[in-house]
């Protein structure tokens, strides 16, 4: 059966849509690493159906200090969701994988190619979404950071936008990947932006 996938990303840029109802059309919603809902239901909507995860140090490192910015809410266990995609570490996969099962427990879960380890874990959803449902249409939201306008760590989020540099309260390692590239990679991709088609979605529902 033919199903409609959404890749909902950490992009700054959802704070310009109001396509949470939207968002919560979708049969399947797709969610990347330190997501927030809470606050955001306009932007970003409430449904999470997979949430996709970098498994690595930067995960480690926040679940053992939560803070201000990044933290896990209450709806984010992955027992209470349709499914989880993790990527685990490349230099430490082992490490990586028993500290995941020291948390969760032998969950169930689909593992992100090794080879894909170079792409943001936006576009490594919306690849995986291609490849698990074929015969799907499958929309991107939120997946091209900013460029330019990023915190002395290398990044920003939609939740942790409004921060000035010196309140940001936890140190992550500049972001390694490409997000020009990665940009370029999703445009070559067979799938629509919710930012540039949600006209048709909308139109439908009339």
């Amino acid at each position: 059966m033919s199903k409609k996938v959404l890749v909902v990303g950490n992009s700054p840029s959802v704070l310009q849509y109001n396509y949470g109802e939207l968002i919560d059309t979708f049969d399947i919603v797709i969610r990347c690493n330190w997501y927030k809902i809470l606050g955001y239901e306009n932007h970003v909507g409430t449904k999470t159906s997979i949430w996709a995860i970098a498994i690595g140090r930067e995960f480690m490192r926040i679940h053992e200090k939560q803070t201000s910015t990044h933290f896990l809410e209450r709806d984010q266990d992955p027992k209470k969701m349709d499914g989880l995609w993790l990527r685990f570490s490349k230099s430490d996969r082992a490490g990586a994988m028993n500290y995941f099962n020291k948390i969760y427990g032998d969950v169930k879960h689909v593992e992100i190619p090794n080879d894909w380890y170079k792409d943001c874990i936006g576009l490594c959803c919306c690849k995986l979404a291609l490849q698990t449902w074929k015969n799907s249409e499958v929309w991107s939201f939120g997946n091209t950071f900013h460029l330019e306008q990023k915190n002395k760590l290398g990044r920003f989020h939609y939740y942790d936008y409004h921060l000035k540099k010196s309140e940001l309260d936890i140190h992550l390692p500049t972001d390694s990947h490409c997000m020009k590239n990665n940009k370029v990679d999703l445009e070559k991709l067979p799938i629509k932006t919710l930012e540039e088609n949600a006209h048709e979605i909308q139109r439908k529902k009339r």
